[in-house]
């Protein structure tokens, strides 16, 4: 199976490509800049516009793995979704917007089934983990379930800025009692996790909001970054911002902001708290872990890896109904899991 990876000269593109090419996955790398896809020292390259419908017909005729590093997905993933989903193809892409996992699923779910085409969104570190790590829960008929994210020494690649940065033009949604609730209405609420006493639960949607809508009966659902309350007043943009989506992206643009090097990626360190309740217990999930980037690269890399060999599945999937809840991931990866 041909595979090429979209945005292979963008931060975790590059790291997308290194780690192929580390498991020997022959791939072709795609994108605009002729001379950065030449600069990649990959064989095979596709110069296209991923926002051109005549590009992006003919590259998905000839491959059959589109990994996509090109974000914001809700902007620019478009018209490679629908190609995808008309020939038959697979595509997995590093998303970590919520809207657009939610928005691709209603639109492309059924359709990817009837014409065998497999869709998997948010392949990055943290909605990956988050997915997975509920499928290890020892806990029936959970009602509530939430995420809680920690991002020590963190500084984000350009990709996850930016997207951050358009987070308050989506129109996201917690879920409380089934109920669809705007994430600009949760409130920063204490936590009281060992070690994060001190710390504050602000609201941001992340994809296994949706996934935890596909594959669990839980009628309450968030996710939440941890800071403490002076970063907090700082982390998330404004919503009386008066800037345009239009002006946030073209800045992006304009600045071509930098990524961690190497030796910040090393200091990096995060933590993922899922916490899940039904009527009678709580019961918590940690997991910790270090360079975020490179981490995700591995991922986008074992999944590759599973569409080439495992028999397929078709839908707009979450990971873990692509792999199965209880796949030795965790083991593959070093990964400890410690159950409260």
């Amino acid at each position: 199976m041909k595979t090429v990876v979209l945005g292979a000269y963008g931060y975790t593109g590059q790291l997308v490509s290194q780690v192929l090419t580390n498991l020997g996955i022959r791939h072709a790398v795609a994108g605009k800049n002729a001379i950065k896809l030449n600069n990649l020292g990959v064989e095979d390259i596709e110069v296209i516009d991923i926002m051109n419908p005549t590009n992006v017909k003919d590259l998905v005729r000839r491959y059959d793995i589109f990994v996509n590093c090109i974000g914001p997905f809700s902007e620019w993933a478009g018209v490679l979704l629908e190609q995808v989903v008309q020939h038959q193809k697979n595509y997995l892409d590093l998303s970590g917007e919520s809207v657009f996992v939610q928005t691709s699923h209603a639109k492309y779910h059924k359709l990817a089934q009837k014409n065998k085409a497999l869709i998997l969104h948010a392949c990055a570190f943290e909605s990956v983990l988050a997915d997975l790590m509920a499928g290890r829960l020892d806990l029936e008929n959970i009602e509530e379930i939430n995420t809680y994210y920690f991002m020590g020494r963190a500084k984000p690649s350009p990709g996850t800025r930016l997207t951050m940065k358009l987070s308050r033009f989506n129109k996201a949604y917690f879920y409380e009692n089934n109920t669809p609730k705007k994430t600009s209405e949760i409130k920063q609420q204490p936590v009281d996790f060992k070690g994060f006493t001190d710390y504050v639960a602000i609201a941001y949607p992340l994809p296994e909001i949706n996934f935890f809508r596909w594959t669990t009966q839980a009628k309450t659902i968030g996710s939440y970054l941890l800071a403490d309350k002076a970063e907090a007043k700082y982390l998330l943009p404004r919503d009386d911002d008066p800037t345009t989506k239009k002006e946030v992206i073209d800045a992006y643009l304009a600045r071509k902001p930098k990524g961690p090097t190497p030796a910040q990626r090393n200091r990096q360190n995060y933590k993922i708290i899922l916490e899940a309740k039904n009527k009678q217990e709580t019961q918590t999930i940690h997991l910790k872990g270090r360079d975020m980037y490179k981490m995700t690269a591995k991922i986008v890399g074992f999944f590759v890896q599973k569409i080439k060999e495992q028999p397929q599945k078709y839908g707009v999937l979450s990971p873990g109904q692509f792999l199965g809840f209880r796949h030795n991931f965790f083991d593959y990866f070093d990964l400890n899991l410690i159950k409260h």
